[in-house]
């Protein structure tokens, strides 16, 4: 993330940033797998994003805790998960 103007932790696995080219929020969650999961909160509002990241946080957690993939990005990622 060098190219961050902003960064700020909101707990261990989610982090929002801010990169040199956008005014919006980005943010980035840390899945059980180890991998991180990036995703636009589509706002420039910092209290909006923060909301925004953490349902996004939630619903990840909700997913693992269901045996669901925690995000369906990849078609890969949710094969695996779901094969017998």
């Amino acid at each position: 993330m060098t190219n961050d103007t902003d960064a700020i932790k909101i707990n261990e696995k989610l982090m929002l940033y801010k990169r040199a080219n956008s005014k919006r929020w980005q943010a980035r969650l840390l899945l059980e797998n180890g991998e991180w999961h990036r995703f636009s909160t589509k706002t420039a509002d910092l209290d909006a994003a923060k909301d925004f990241a953490l349902k996004q946080f939630y619903t990840a957690d909700f997913r693992k805790s269901n045996n669901l993939p925690e995000s369906t990005r990849k078609l890969r990622r949710v094969a695996i998960d779901l094969r017998p």
